[in-house]
């Protein structure tokens, strides 16, 4: 079995990656973020980053903040998928009640870029819960770092991706990490 996680901040290019990976190696998909958007349906919230915000601080205070990764295992050990990519990882408890269940099947990739691209890069992709300036972009990030830890789960990444080139040159770096898998 093959788990592949993928964390990132914000317009880092974590689903580049995650979609190359499905692409071109048939991996299946699970998103945390989707997750987090069916028990905020659920549970009567919109899908603004603050009502999903909102929903995950929520489910971490009443259910532990290891709730959606155990739904993470849950659905990979139930559909005896081979091959999964995993994204969305915002805390460490994300991580942890997947490597103890997964092992050595587990492996999380960061994928890096400077402030500068990753805000020129949601510009780009326009997104309505994108930040439009730079302000709104510093704003967005203090309040990720407020709610989750995402920055601790960079750094306990097994590999580490520096996105500031090509789409080519990342897709290069993700077939090589994918050559060594093998």
């Amino acid at each position: 079995m093959h788990i592949i996680g993928i964390t990132g901040l914000i317009g880092s290019g974590k689903d580049a990656v995650a979609n190359h990976i499905i692409k071109k190696y048939n991996y299946k998909h699970i998103d945390f973020g989707d997750i987090v958007r069916d028990y905020a349906t659920k549970a009567g919230r919109t899908h603004s980053r603050e009502d999903l915000q909102a929903t995950r601080k929520d489910f971490d205070q009443t259910r532990g903040k290891d709730f959606f990764s155990k739904d993470v295992v849950r659905i990979i050990k139930e559909s005896r998928w081979e091959k999964v990519v995993v994204t969305g990882f915002r805390n460490p408890e994300d991580v942890e009640p997947m490597r103890i269940e997964l092992g050595r099947d587990l492996i999380m990739i960061s994928v890096d870029a400077d402030e500068q691209t990753r805000f020129k890069r949601l510009k780009k992709r326009g997104s309505p819960r994108d930040p439009k300036t730079i302000e709104d972009f510093h704003l967005q990030e203090k309040t990720e770092a407020e709610i989750f830890d995402v920055r601790t789960v960079v750094s306990t990444a097994d590999y580490h991706i520096n996105n500031v080139g090509t789409f080519d040159e990342l897709k290069a770096m993700v077939d090589n990490f994918m050559r060594g898998l093998a």
